[in-house]
């Protein structure tokens, strides 16, 4: 009797030990599984660059100016698309269609006129001129151009050249270098 009872603890270590080892190697084949590579990380994370979202300001001749949201990636066609399209006005001559949009980025969308008027007399016109086009002048970078056209947005135009010193920041001395460069 002690021979089969002792097959029997033999067995039935044998049984444990198996169960324990088959358990052991399937964890690890598991583990295996959920194993990512620097290759598909890489791709991962580009994959959540691509989404990331942004937010551009479109306005000028465009039918529903505003701060609009895009995934990275898409251009700058989408944002007037997404703003109901240009005026009739509009002159799209200077715009890149295709080029890709970037966060805090603000396109503004000139008229059929303000080229003309602009190319005429060589004066750039504060009403309606763009961030690049107001930072052309003497002494007004992008803070300051960002604040004239802030300022036209929320206060209406501009009646003469000097109401531009109603601009946080534009005082008489900055006015002196800019006056025989703009018009109104």
């Amino acid at each position: 009797m002690k021979i089969n009872r002792f097959k029997y603890i033999i067995f039935a270590i044998f049984f444990i030990l198996s169960g324990l080892i088959y358990s052991f190697f399937r964890f690890e084949k598991d583990d295996d599984e959920t194993i990512i590579s620097s290759d598909e990380k890489i791709s991962i994370e580009n994959e959540a660059q691509k989404i990331e979202e942004i937010f551009v300001y479109i306005c000028g001749n465009i039918k529903q100016p505003g701060v609009y949201g895009f995934e990275s990636g898409e251009r700058i066609n989408d944002a007037i698309e997404k703003a109901g399209g240009v005026t009739k006005e509009a002159n799209l001559s200077n715009l890149n269609l295709a080029e890709i949009l970037k966060d805090g980025q603000m396109i503004y969308i000139k008229s059929i006129h303000e080229n003309s008027e602009e190319e005429s007399d060589g004066l750039i016109n504060i009403n309606t001129a763009s961030e690049e086009m107001l930072m052309s002048l003497p002494g007004i970078g992008n803070v300051k151009a960002q604040g004239i056209i802030s300022y036209r947005e929320n206060s209406g135009l501009f009646n003469s050249i000097e109401d531009i010193m109603k601009v946080e920041g534009i005082k008489e001395a900055l006015f002196s270098k800019i006056k025989d460069f703009i018009k109104v």
